[in-house]
């Protein structure tokens, strides 16, 4: 089995990487060639040079594969310029689904984010019903995030395949720095 991975060079797209690879399967991941490759330097993936807004690098990437992992997101909080963010996260999320959907994919895992849910009024726990409103919704990455989520449940509608994550606070043995705003 073939896994293409995206967002494979930073901290979550990454372990996604090292776990598909300790199950025995082949993965490809989409690589920016102004990214940072360290986390992937030791591990035996096939590495395409593109970016997720790319629609023919992402096409050849995930031709052959098996299954998608769309890991790949601008995490930023701020940025000069906010159409940076939303062109990654949300076009980004478009043509990764359009071309697993038209490549044929037998499964396709998003990786969302916990800042598309909106608190309970009452306090009690959230889950995966609770979705924020896009009008609630503060910061250019929070607002990306929903309007990419929007993109998935758009395939899911159209019948692609379904599993989805909303990753919260994510650690690992790994050592990482995040950037959360680059000014």
């Amino acid at each position: 089995m073939t896994s293409f991975v995206t967002g494979a060079t930073g901290f979550v797209g990454a372990q996604v990487a090292r776990a598909l690879l300790a199950t025995g399967r082949r993965v490809r991941c989409l690589v920016r060639a102004t990214s940072d490759t360290a986390l992937l330097a030791p591990l035996p993936v096939e590495r395409i040079a593109g970016d997720v807004t790319d629609a023919v690098s992402v096409r050849q990437g995930i031709s052959g594969c098996d299954e998608v992992f769309h890991c790949a997101a601008d995490y930023r909080l701020y940025a000069r310029d906010p159409a940076e963010i939303y062109r990654t996260n949300v076009e980004g999320t478009r043509v990764v689904l359009g071309a697993a959907e038209t490549v044929g994919v037998r499964r396709i895992v998003y990786t969302g984010s916990v800042a598309t849910l909106a608190a309970r009024a009452d306090g009690t726990p959230v889950d995966e019903r609770a979705v924020a409103k896009l009008d609630d919704v503060i910061g250019d990455y929070k607002r990306s995030k929903l309007l990419a989520e929007r993109e998935v449940e758009a395939a899911w509608a159209r019948g692609a395949a379904r599993p989805a994550m909303r990753a919260s606070v994510v650690s690992s043995s790994f050592s990482v720095t995040l950037t959360l705003a680059r000014m």
